[in-house]
This record gives C-alpha cells, structure tokens and sequence, in this order.
C-alpha cells in the first residue's frame, strides 16, 4: 500500500470512527438510523463515488450522479405512498418504498423491525445515499462551481482517464497532505486539491494553466523543488524542465524571489530530502 492509500484509508477510518463518537448516548432507535448507521454509509458511499475519479471531485462525474439519485427519487414518489408503508407486511419491498417511508417518517414511532438497523442494511443505505450523500453532492457542486468563478479551481470536466502517473504526482506530493486531526496540517486540504489539479494539468498540457493560485505549505523548499524533479523524471520527454520549474514558482510562494536559473541549477539535488520527510512527519505528529 503506497503512502498515500495509508492516508486515504486512515481518514475514511478517523471519519467513522468520529460518527461513531458523534452518536454514543443516543438511544432511540431512528435517531440512530439517521445519525449513526445513515451517516456512516453516507461515509462509504462517499468514498465509493470517490475511488471512481481517482479521489478527485469531478464535476461530470458529480453531476451524472445527481441524476442518477434524482432519477431515482422522481420514480420513487411517483410510487403510491400507501403501498410503500404497507410493502413490508405484504412481503415485498423495494428501495423506492423504503425511500418514501424514510422521507415521510414513517420510522419516528419505531415502526423498525431487527435486522433494519445495521451497516450495509437497506434502510441506512438509503437514507445514507438518496438524503445524505444526495445533499453532499448538490453542496460540493456548488462549492466547485463557486472556484470556478473565483478562479481557484481548474475543474476538470471529463473524467481523468486512470492513468498511473497521475497516482504517481499524489504519492510524491502526499506528505504535503498530512494532518494531525487536531487542526493542523501541512497544507490545506482544499489547496492541496488544487494543486493536483494544477500538476495534473500541466503533466497533460505541457504548459502552465492561465490562471494559479499561490500556495503556502509548512514543507521546506527542498521537499518541494526535489518532488517536482522526480515528477518530471517519472513523464519523461513528455513535458520539459523549464516548465516544471516555471510551475514551482508561481504555484508556491516560497519561491517567489528564486530565479528560474537558481532552480534549475539545484533542480536534481536529493540532499537531505528523506531528512524533510521525516521533520513534515514529526511536525504533523505534534
């Protein structure tokens, strides 16, 4: 498992882990459909969508998937709603009658039976997908759609094509993504977003995107000018050193007074790169 999937698979954990905490005294049994089991598949329906895009928030992806659920939810209240409260005596039952006895609160006088209450049952499922993971989705499209008018965010349209070297600049630059859960982190997580975006961009391009946001991390200059030599070592002749470095520049303002010169001539240097590794590590522990 490369560092960045400990990462990824430490933070889906910690999120469970804090519903779970969130929810410890709740007693009454639809209380813990929605907050407890319904937010935890919200959690692993999230990180479903998520894997398919390679961790990224897409915006064709997120929309296709709003459709989907909307879809779903226009068949679902057409359905009608007495045949959905009484489905389960009758013997059948399906996702859009659990849907409408959800949205209607059927459940608040604990209409539930066992086997209704647990992780991967049908009732969370829903609830966790069509109410709370629906909701995520409309608010991370419009907080996209926010970046793209301030500019902060290259949005890429199509779904990135799964292509191996994109995973290579996420490990590299993965301690830059660190976090300590106790608010600190080595660079915001929504900046550190963007900047795989802008290098994705640039690795496909060969040239730097027209609009970037200088960023401010806790890393030292050598983590950063030495990572970049490896991206652009792993791409070969596809994209050219100058670029790189030209990237370097604008995308982190630690190098704002460094000369394109300055750069190149240290681009390949290692030293005491493995030594910041470490001290990104021990800063993030504290």
């Amino acid at each position: 498992m490369t560092e960045q999937e400990k990462i990824r698979v430490s933070g889906h954990l910690q999120e469970m882990e804090e519903i779970k905490s969130r929810c410890e005294g709740i007693s009454i049994p639809f209380e813990l459909l929605k907050e407890y089991y319904g937010a935890t598949m919200c959690c692993i329906h999230k990180n479903e969508f998520l894997k398919k895009f390679e961790y990224r928030w897409i915006e064709k992806g997120i929309r296709e998937e709003i459709e989907e659920m909307e879809t779903f939810i226009k068949n679902a209240e057409n359905r009608i709603l007495k045949d959905a409260f009484y489905a389960g005596k009758w013997g059948y039952d399906t996702n859009e009658f659990r849907y409408l006895r959800l949205k209607y609160n059927y459940y608040l006088d604990n209409n539930l039976k066992d086997g209704d209450l647990g992780i991967g049952c049908h009732l969370p499922s829903v609830y966790g997908k069509y109410f709370l993971f629906y909701e995520l989705l409309k608010a991370k499209l419009a907080e996209l759609n926010e970046q793209k008018k301030d500019g902060t965010s290259l949005l890429l349209m199509e779904q990135p094509e799964q292509n191996t070297s994109n995973y290579f600049i996420d490990d590299t630059l993965a301690p830059l993504s660190w976090n300590n859960g106790k608010g600190f982190s080595i660079m915001p997580l929504k900046e550190y977003n963007r900047l795989l975006e802008y290098c994705i961009y640039v690795a496909t391009n060969n040239k730097l995107p027209k609009i970037i946001k200088a960023q401010k991390t806790h890393a030292k200059a050598i983590f950063i000018r030495y990572s970049f030599y490896l991206i652009w070592k792993h791409y070969g002749s596809t994209t050219d050193k100058i670029t790189w470095i030209e990237f370097i520049k604008a995308a982190f303002s630690e190098f704002d007074n460094a000369s394109t010169a300055t750069i190149s001539s240290s681009f390949h240097k290692a030293e005491s790169y493995n030594d910041t590794i470490k001290e990104l590590r021990r800063i993030n522990e504290k």
